[in-house]
């Protein structure tokens, strides 16, 4: 059964959002988010200029660090964060992995959830975790990677992706062109392989992921949505490109019920069936019940797999007994608040392992 929609879902207010808060993952690759100073900044007004898309020179200490970098886009000053692995070579052209923050939160949440740039020296792919955009109490807009911890007085709904729908429209920002022009910066600063351009997010940003599906298939071949959902919305556009869509959802997300929100999105089920009709794909999925690997975490992990047809394909694994949280992260917030965190497996490797070798 449907629960009723209440414009709060998807993190809006302390109490309900989910992904991510203001302090930095201990370790090597961890980011010193306040040497902005230090960043590499880009020039953008909606299109990054001719000139401006020339090859710019690799910084020897940006290969191997997870780092910062701005690009002026609309105007505004966008902050995100970005790997490239050490063994990096300008002839070789690696795969890119964007991941996105859920909403109230930031890059640096995210990657402690994620941990992409960890991945991506393992896996040698490109990572960037961009930031949303901020509007504050007076209407200006920013992009610092701050959350609600940070503003307090500014509500999680003025700290997200522009997904665009019914609830918000985030003041005109226009986040498609901007992950757009982060794809096209990136394929000319460090050769990436465009061919196998990949997009996942969380909550709010699993939404954002599940937007460029639709609206830039063109240049994406795969997303990882999770503890997201497909509003009514999106369902009215058409997927023009083979893509692999990979969801993961918890069937206990109090925040993001797998049966979806009457009037505005469909349960996780005839989401993946919509996605397959775009494929024209009508057999069955496969189902399979993956072990459980950590002793005293009671969820469990179920695969649902439908055909691969011209390129494309629908993946769904759900989380029995999961809550609003990326599978092998962190509890950010109590269970009684957001649900469990399974620790069976980690979604951005099973992310990963399903989206690396699809390409346009």
């Amino acid at each position: 059964m449907k629960k009723k929609f209440l414009i709060p879902f998807l993190c809006i207010g302390v109490m309900l959002t989910g992904c991510g808060n203001s302090s930095s993952r201990d370790g090597a690759a961890s980011a010193d988010t306040s040497k902005t100073a230090e960043a590499i900044e880009e020039t953008t007004e909606n299109k990054i200029s001719k000139e401006e898309q020339m090859p710019a020179e690799i910084i020897p200490d940006k290969i191997g660090v997870l780092s910062d970098a701005r690009m002026n886009f609309q105007g505004i000053s966008r902050l995100y964060s970005y790997y490239v692995p050490s063994d990096f070579h300008a002839e070789e052209k690696l795969p890119l992995m964007i991941t996105l923050h859920g909403q109230g939160f930031g890059a640096v949440q995210q990657l402690k959830d994620s941990q992409f740039d960890i991945l991506a020296e393992t896996e040698k792919f490109v990572m960037i975790a961009p930031n949303c955009v901020t509007i504050d109490a007076e209407g200006n807009l920013a992009s610092e990677g701050l959350t609600f911890f940070d503003l307090p007085d500014v509500g999680a709904a003025n700290r997200r992706w522009n997904i665009k729908n019914a609830i918000h429209d985030m003041n005109g920002v226009d986040d498609i062109a901007y992950i757009s022009a982060l794809i096209d910066l990136f394929a000319d600063r460090y050769n990436i392989d465009t061919d196998r351009v990949y997009v996942s997010g969380l909550s709010n940003g699993a939404l954002m992921s599940i937007r460029l599906s639709v609206e830039l298939s063109d240049k994406i071949a795969g997303i990882g949505a999770v503890a997201g959902t497909l509003p009514y919305d999106y369902m009215k556009n058409k997927i023009s490109s083979p893509m692999k869509i990979v969801l993961i959802q918890g069937d206990a997300d109090p925040t993001v019920p797998i049966e979806g929100y009457t009037g505005y999105s469909p349960s996780i089920w005839e989401a993946a069936k919509w996605y397959n009709e775009q494929f024209n794909v009508a057999e069955d999925a496969v189902k399979t019940e993956l072990p459980q690997t950590v002793e005293g975490d009671t969820t469990k992990v179920v695969k649902y797999e439908w055909p691969e047809k011209s390129g494309s394909q629908v993946v769904l694994y759900v989380i029995e007994g999961g809550g609003h949280t990326w599978p092998g992260g962190t509890q950010y917030f109590p269970e009684a608040r957001i649900g469990k965190l399974s620790m069976h497996y980690s979604a951005s490797k099973l992310i990963w392992d399903e989206l690396k070798n699809f390409h346009k």
